[in-house]
């Protein structure tokens, strides 16, 4: 038996195993593997990271956007730029779950993390949130429209009154 005729049950937890860059690069082996790999079941659990520094924002975007009706599970780390978390979270609209670590988080960003109607995790942790002096208001979450949330973790998080109450009727 050779590496490329591997049974899809068995290749697929090998893959499970392996960086989202490596997924990727595993799909041009041969067609049996390019059919395994596009199995959702691999892609509810692949975690794909973007952190600042390490990953390179272009080929980063190239590959999220070739496979964003697939992803599931995205962390972003170490994020000031809200063009590039605007642009991962436009791109990736399946997602389950999402993490934020150390961010500078916006409006824009919120609103978007609002329409993210699969969302059944999210964390955000060590993340920041600039108050709008001008319209303190426009910085709220709108909690209640995330229906399908089953976990959320706000960690080192600040919350305004309005966001407050508008988790505890969530």
């Amino acid at each position: 038996m050779s590496v490329e005729s591997l049974p899809p049950e068995i290749l697929l937890k090998i893959l499970c195993y392996l960086p989202f860059d490596d997924v990727i690069t595993a799909e041009n082996v041969c067609t049996h593997w390019r059919d395994v790999i596009s199995n959702s079941s691999l892609w509810r659990n692949l975690e794909i990271t973007y952190e600042y520094k390490k990953t390179n924002f272009q080929y980063f975007a190239e590959k999220i956007s070739s496979h964003s009706e697939l992803i599931r599970y995205v962390t972003i780390r170490k994020i000031d730029e809200h063009d590039e978390i605007s642009y991962i979270l436009r791109t990736c609209t399946e997602l389950e779950k999402l993490q934020l670590f150390m961010c500078r988080i916006d409006v824009e960003i919120l609103r978007q993390v609002e329409t993210l109607s699969h969302l059944k995790i999210l964390f955000i942790k060590n993340s920041y949130l600039p108050a709008n002096h001008k319209s303190p208001h426009s910085t709220n979450i709108n909690f209640s429209l995330l229906s399908n949330l089953k976990v959320l973790v706000l960690s080192d998080f600040g919350l305004s009154d309005e966001n407050f109450d508008s988790l505890l009727l969530c």
